[in-house]
C-alpha cells in the first residue's frame, strides 16, 4: 500500500495571512477571477438529487474512474446536518460555469464536491470559488479546511490547486 496524503488547510481570520499563504501562480488565477465579471452566490446545498452540480460530479466519477459519495448520502448530509452543507456558485451572466460544495463540522470543514466547465476554467472560477469559501469559513470561526486526497501521479492538476492554496500535506 503505497502512502497517501492529505491537504489540510489552516483558516486564518485575517484575511491577508490567507492570502500571503496563496502560492504566487494561484494568487495570479484569483484576480484572474476577481477582474473577470463572474458573480458568486453562497446558499444552503438543495436537496435535489437532479442537481446540476451532482450530476457533473457523478459524470465525472465515470470519465476519470473513481468513486465517491453516492448522491444520497450527499443529500442525507445537507438534510440531517441543517445549514453544515454549503454550495458556492460563479455565474457568467445567467450561465453557471462553477460550483463547490463544502461539508462543515465542528471548527472544520471539508471540500466535497467540485466541478468547473469550460468556460469557468478560463476564468479561474475554481480559485475564486475556492478563496470565498476559505473567507467564508474563517469569518464562522472554522479553523481549518481538508482538501482531501492529494494525488500527484493521477490528478498533478488537482494536486497543485489544492497545495496552491496554502494548504500542508
Amino acid at each position: 500500500v503505497s502512502p497517501a496524503f492529505v491537504a489540510q488547510l489552516v483558516l486564518d481570520k485575517n484575511a491577508e495571512q490567507r492570502r500571503a499563504r496563496l502560492h504566487q501562480k494561484w494568487r495570479n488565477r484569483l484576480k484572474h477571477a476577481q477582474a473577470s465579471g463572474l458573480t458568486t452566490t453562497r446558499q444552503n446545498m438543495p436537496h435535489r438529487a437532479d442537481h446540476w452540480l451532482l450530476k457533473a460530479d457523478e459524470a465525472q466519477q465515470r470519465h476519470r474512474g473513481y468513486q465517491s459519495w453516492p448522491i444520497a448520502l450527499t443529500l442525507a448530509y445537507a438534510r440531517k446536518n441543517k445549514g453544515q452543507a454549503k454550495l458556492f456558485q460563479a455565474f457568467d451572466g445567467n450561465q453557471e460555469v462553477a460550483a463547490i460544495l463544502i461539508l462543515r463540522h465542528g471548527t472544520g470543514a471539508s471540500y466535497h464536491i467540485a466541478h468547473a466547465t469550460p468556460r469557468g476554467k478560463a476564468l479561474s472560477a475554481h480559485n475564486l470559488l475556492m478563496w470565498e469559501a476559505m473567507s467564508w469559513l474563517a469569518s464562522k470561526g472554522c479553523q481549518q479546511l481538508d482538501l482531501g486526497l492529494i494525488n500527484t501521479e493521477e490528478a498533478p492538476g488537482l494536486a497543485r490547486f489544492k497545495l496552491g492554496t496554502g494548504a500542508r500535506p
